[in-house]
């Protein structure tokens, strides 16, 4: 995946979303005790940490040990925000918007926008951000643009979409949503906040089924199961395929 800036040198670059894990996550414990209080590896149980039986019963996996959930955070790439947006809640519910330059800054007509549903908690201005970086791939490959995943910690919400970058090489902008507050209130989301991640994929057909298992193959994967939850905890960590953007 190659990205070029229209106003280099002015924007803070994409990068591997691993660049940008929040400081809640690499601060967080991997263990938890029996009754839920979070452990440092130091303090575990004696044994290993992947021990089954009497030790696991004293502790327990936090999501820090959950692969899925920290490969959704570091999959593709971090399209960071290029400047400084200040979004002012009133007293009346209206909100007020301040950027260092009106390019910046897009707007959606309301009939554009009218029949989506708000997330929870998160109201729609009717406002993008006009992102100044274009994104290109090699042939046969597209690239995903969603909300930075497991990141409820962020004030802004792009929507999502699905973009041919090996035909369509100009800039991918962002409507977004902001959350609420309680009452009025006034928000930076300071330059380089995670905007959006980019994860690029090859365009191929896929065909599914649905199936119901037989006794047999139901009687091997109960086998399967017993065997690995008496061996270890967290096994998929011995089974996925680490991935590498760069």
């Amino acid at each position: 995946m190659t990205v070029g800036n229209l106003v280099r040198g002015a924007a803070p670059e994409p990068k591997p979303a691993t660049k940008f894990l929040p400081k809640w996550w690499r601060e967080a414990k991997g263990i938890s005790d029996s009754e839920g209080r979070p452990m440092s590896l130091s303090d575990k149980p004696s044994g290993s940490e992947y021990t089954a039986g009497a030790s696991a019963a004293d502790f327990n996996l936090t999501f820090k040990r959950c692969v899925p959930f920290m490969e959704a955070m570091s999959i593709g790439y971090i399209l960071p925000l290029h400047f400084d947006l200040i979004i002012d809640q009133k007293e009346d519910g209206n909100y007020e918007w301040v950027s260092r330059a009106d390019e910046q800054l897009g707007m959606s007509s309301p009939n554009q926008i009218k029949e989506i549903p708000e997330w929870p908690d998160h109201t729609t201005l009717g406002l993008r951000i006009n992102n100044p970086w274009a994104v290109r791939t090699e042939p046969g490959v597209s690239c995903l643009f969603i909300q930075p995943m497991n990141r409820p910690d962020l004030e802004l919400q792009v929507f999502s979409g699905v973009v041919d970058t090996d035909k369509y090489t100009i800039p991918v902008n962002f409507p977004f949503s902001i959350k609420k507050t309680d009452g009025p209130s006034s928000r930076i989301i300071e330059i380089g906040t995670p905007l959006a991640q980019i994860i690029p994929f090859r365009r191929e057909d896929c065909k599914s089924k649905t199936f119901d298992l037989d006794s047999k193959t139901e009687k091997s994967m109960n086998k399967e199961f017993g065997g690995i939850m008496s061996r270890v905890q967290n096994y998929y960590r011995s089974l996925y395929s680490r991935k590498e953007y760069k």
